[in-house]
């Protein structure tokens, strides 16, 4: 059997990553501790050698397959930091995703079999992956060039990750780490503990509960709730509103509309 992994890589330049990370976690519904107690929920580590332009972040809850809050992590920081992250991960050396983002938006997709990909991620195609990837890496790429590196020929999954490290300049050996791979190398590591946070009294547990969420940069509707966002007549628009869940989890869901009547 090969070797079973995931981890997310942060391009870091100046700014403090370990605060980006930790504000990252935050919005996943986690509580950052200045120690380790029993029962912790989550310990991130994460790990970086002077001169790099990344960050490599393993998760003790997420060290072998990804529950999503990877991608998530990954998807905050990278807005937290306008800046670029991939998350990488292996399954058994037969399998792997390398999933691209930039400024808190999800940017590319590349994996084992990605023809008969389904899924809600992004994917690029033709020119425009070759010029997301220059912009975002800072590297003159093209997509023959990121294309041909993710069919790496070789059995082993670990192969394309490497060489799709190599074009964007992250050491190939980072992806391919496991977090329990630094229980004996903590001189080279920060560790962020985590735990979830508690759930407001009378939300039970497992059940949903949603509330409006503010974000500056998203939800600009909310400055003025709950008078109307003044539009002209007849105009379409496009009507960002973020919830946040004080219980349970949830992926996706229905919205409705309703409309005061006038007159």
């Amino acid at each position: 059997m090969g070797t079973t992994c995931a981890s997310f890589h942060l391009m870091c330049g100046r700014s403090d990553p370990a605060k980006a990370v930790a504000r990252a976690y935050a919005k996943l519904g986690y509580e950052q501790l200045k120690k380790p107690v029993a029962g912790v929920d989550k310990h991130v580590i994460l790990f970086a050698v002077p001169g790099d332009s990344y960050v490599s972040v393993y998760d003790s809850t997420n060290a072998d397959l990804d529950s999503g809050e990877l991608k998530d992590a990954a998807l905050a920081a990278s807005k937290l930091l306008k800046a670029g992250a991939v998350m990488t991960s292996r399954y058994d050396s037969d399998a792997y995703e390398f999933v691209v983002f930039n400024n808190g938006r999800q940017v590319d997709l590349l994996m084992t079999d990605a023809e008969s990909y389904a899924g809600p991620l992004k994917r690029l195609s033709g020119r425009a992956r070759g010029t997301q990837w220059s912009n975002i890496f800072r590297r003159s790429l093209t997509s023959e060039v990121v294309e041909q590196a993710s069919r790496a020929r070789s059995a082993f999954a670990e192969d394309a990750v490497v060489a799709l490290s190599g074009l964007i300049g992250l050491p190939g050996d980072r992806p391919q780490r496991h977090y329990s791979d630094f229980a004996s190398d903590g001189d080279a590591a920060a560790i962020l503990y985590f735990a979830k946070k508690q759930l407001p009294v009378g939300v039970a547990e497992g059940q949903i509960v949603l509330r409006n969420y503010y974000d500056p940069d998203n939800s600009r509707k909310l400055l003025v709730w709950p008078a109307a966002w003044p539009m002209p007549v007849g105009r379409e628009d496009l009507l960002t509103w973020l919830m946040l869940s004080d219980g349970a989890g949830f992926r996706g869901g229905i919205a409705s509309t309703w409309t005061a009547p006038t007159g």
